[in-house]
């Protein structure tokens, strides 16, 4: 799963850099081709460990908070 996430977001990446480089006015040749086939992958693992850090972040901090309610909630009805 993760890989396939990786891979939709390289070519994603791919296409979003070479729109961005044309957009931007940049000689769009071999060389900017190969420097974005080599970057996409790289962006995408970034992008999709990033997603994942963030997510696990996420429920460990919503965990955490229920875990302070629920105790403070037993401690209140003492």
């Amino acid at each position: 799963m993760i890989q396939g996430m990786i891979f939709t977001f390289a070519v994603l990446a791919f296409a979003a850099m070479l729109a961005a480089g044309y957009q931007f006015g940049f000689h769009i040749g071999v060389g900017y081709v190969l420097g974005a086939l080599v970057a996409a992958p790289l962006l995408s693992v970034t992008l999709v460990f990033g997603l994942i850090c963030l997510a696990d972040w996420s429920e460990h901090r919503a965990r955490t908070r229920r875990r302070v309610r629920s105790a403070a909630h037993r401690v209140q009805g003492q």
